[in-house]
């Protein structure tokens, strides 16, 4: 009798911690986004993006949550025995000339060198998993993916980015569905389930869910250094500003001071550095910004 009181007390044990269990198309998500506008003044404000509100739906036979987004919706779906997340553009979103198909927002059986290929405006842009590790949240461990973007020469400034699992981009929940352009820009601040804001450990890049929440507009610019990550370097190292760079230079420089790279920033936040350096040793990274010739420096590990 032991035995079957025992087996049936782990099984409701394992169906409460998979409950709470943070899942993408949870109506209690809430995300706080700062969005900054680069095309003239710099301008930044803070919003928040939420399923609340979210509709269910059926389009081409298939159950949608519906949430508006901008000027129109986007149909979601969550799998979570293939740990998927779908999503369909309405056609009337914005008058764009999207693919109206369903696509996959997430995937969590993504794996290093997987490219992804999505496509907006009739035109396709491409990404690379250029790393994968992983967090703990409420003492569960969550997958994080770090996507390269890869150049196709269509001009479509779609980023560098990271993704959390359950949580979503750190750019925005629909990033790179709808990829942003050159004069905007936005990040994650602040994500709740539940009415609770569950901490990220170790934090990806700045956001750690806790003391990311408290972030005003410009608090991180002042307050949040560059960083490498990882560091010692690997092939997908990365320099990681605070901000999106307008315009300005990096360089790396070796113990003895010798530049050993450099090229311009452009509208990044990230910059790679995972093949730049190739003998073992210490050196040093400096980035200098074109307009308030703020500078940002530090250490790299090579092993």
């Amino acid at each position: 009798m032991k035995r079957p009181l025992l087996f049936l007390f782990l099984l409701l044990f394992s169906c409460n911690v998979f409950g709470q269990r943070i899942r993408f198309c949870d109506t209690s998500n809430v995300w706080r986004i700062k969005s900054t506008y680069y095309g003239g003044p710099i301008s930044s404000s803070i919003g928040n993006f939420s399923l609340k509100g979210g509709f269910d739906t059926v389009y081409h036979n298939v159950h949608y949550l519906a949430v508006l987004y901008g000027v129109g919706y986007y149909l979601l779906r969550e799998d979570t025995v293939q740990g998927k997340v779908y999503f369909v553009a309405l056609p009337n979103y914005g008058g764009s000339q999207i693919d109206t198909n369903e696509a996959i927002l997430y995937d969590y059986a993504w794996k290093v060198g997987d490219t992804v290929v999505r496509k907006f405006d009739n035109e396709h842009y491409m990404h690379l998993v250029a790393g994968v590790d992983s967090v703990t949240i409420r003492s569960e461990s969550y997958k994080v993916w770090h996507f390269k973007d890869i150049d196709t020469g269509i001009g479509l400034p779609s980023g560098n980015f990271d993704v959390i699992e359950g949580i979503g981009s750190l750019d925005h929940p629909f990033f790179p569905a709808r990829p942003m352009r050159f004069e905007l820009g936005s990040q994650l601040l602040c994500f709740s389930n539940n009415g609770t804001t569950p901490v990220v450990s170790p934090s990806v890049s700045y956001f750690d869910n806790a003391i990311s929440c408290t972030l005003a507009i410009d608090e991180l610019q002042k307050n949040q250094p560059a960083s490498v990550y990882p560091n010692p370097i690997t092939p997908s190292s990365r320099i990681r500003l605070p901000y999106v760079m307008k315009s300005g230079i990096v360089q790396i420089v070796n113990a003895v001071g010798q530049v050993i790279w450099q090229r311009a920033v452009t509208n990044e936040k990230e910059i790679w550095i995972g093949d730049k350096i190739n003998s073992c040793g210490l050196y040093y990274y400096r980035i200098t910004e074109g307009n308030t010739a703020s500078v940002f420096s530090g250490k790299i590990v090579y092993p």
